[in-house]
């Protein structure tokens, strides 16, 4: 079966030379078909709906599509040129007709942030129905004051009704316990970010990315997903600064500490490419319109199950390093 590819993003097609390249299926899904070659290029191919990224391929609307996905085999040895990916004879995606869309972010002009885009951000944040544990910690009472509560124990830790030893579940995730530590370790974690940051202290920076990098669960874990959501909001807001440079720089060694398709989304964002809702809801918060940024922060943290979610509270946690920075106290890390 042949179907036309729709949309490919910038970065694919970059790598897409005339020369053919073998590979294999890396994991299919209804939505999501992987693939890694052996030069390490990594595709994604998805149907129509699902938002571009740094790796999509967007294929054309075809009856059964969910299904075609599926009789992909994990495994199943690919064949990719500029013109065709071949799965294994299964499956051919003709790209010869798509759209090129880019991927790369452009940096804010300004460098600043509207005052009427953060209070419409904070009343959404208010009315919205938050499952991302990142979300509430820099949403609620602060990541510090998440990883007290969690760590003390009988609490709730991550505002969903349960304490800390309860084991009922909500919304088809077993919370308590388990739930409980996850919050602790990101709530110490995303204070020694945020407070390195505001320092200006590169090592304590990556201490707290090291703990991050692969934490959740999920094809992309929740602790990517933050990373993403901060590390876009630092280089577009402070692009040209010496010391994010220096951070991105010092992170690059880190982002293999999880699985490839996050790892191969934390290394595109150090480049600068992200997913296409997060580049809109960055540049809504730059223009500053309240109808602008609801509509963008309704488009990203629609993305996944909380991947945009836990983006939206690494873009909150940078904002909120951003304006507070010379608030910290130095002998913290002396």
């Amino acid at each position: 079966m042949t179907i036309d590819a729709q949309m490919a993003s910038s970065s694919v097609l970059s790598r897409l030379g005339r020369k053919s390249r073998s590979g294999k299926v890396h994991s299919s899904f209804t939505r999501t078909v992987n693939i890694l070659c052996q030069d390490m290029t990594w595709i994604c191919l998805h149907p129509p709906g699902v938002p571009m990224h740094p790796f999509c391929i967007r294929v054309k609307a075809e009856p059964e599509m969910g299904e075609c996905f599926l009789k992909v085999l994990w495994s199943e040895p690919a064949t990719v040129s500029r013109n065709a990916i071949d799965l294994g004879g299964r499956l051919t995606i003709s790209l010869e007709q798509a759209r090129e869309w880019n991927c790369d972010l452009d940096p804010s002009a300004s460098g600043e942030t509207s005052l009427q885009a953060l209070d419409t951000i904070d009343t959404i944040l208010k009315e919205a129905l938050i499952d991302s544990v990142f979300l509430r910690a820099v949403a609620g009472n602060g990541p510090a004051a998440t990883a007290n509560s969690a760590m003390a124990g009988g609490t709730d830790p991550v505002g969903d009704g349960e304490g800390a030893g309860s084991t009922e579940k909500a919304g088809g995730a077993v919370v308590g316990g388990l739930q409980a530590v996850l919050a602790a370790r990101i709530g110490c974690a995303v204070d020694l970010m945020e407070t390195a940051w505001r320092l200006r202290c590169i090592e304590p920076v990556l201490r707290g990315v090291k703990q991050l990098v692969g934490l959740g669960i999920g094809l992309t874990p929740s602790g990517d997903d933050f990373l993403i959501g901060f590390i876009g909001a630092a280089y577009f807001f402070a692009h040209g600064d010496d010391f994010r440079k220096s951070v991105f720089e010092g992170m690059r060694p880190l982002v293999h500490r999880t699985n490839l398709p996050s790892f191969f989304m934390l290394k595109a964002a150090l480049k600068g490419c992200y997913p296409g809702p997060l580049s809109d809801f960055l540049h809504a918060i730059e223009t500053g319109s309240s109808d602008g940024v609801r509509s963008a922060a309704k488009c990203l943290t629609g993305l996944g199950a909380t991947s945009g979610q836990d983006m939206l509270a690494g873009v909150l946690s940078w904002l909120h390093v951003s304006s507070t920075c010379g608030a910290a106290d130095a002998a913290h890390y002396a």
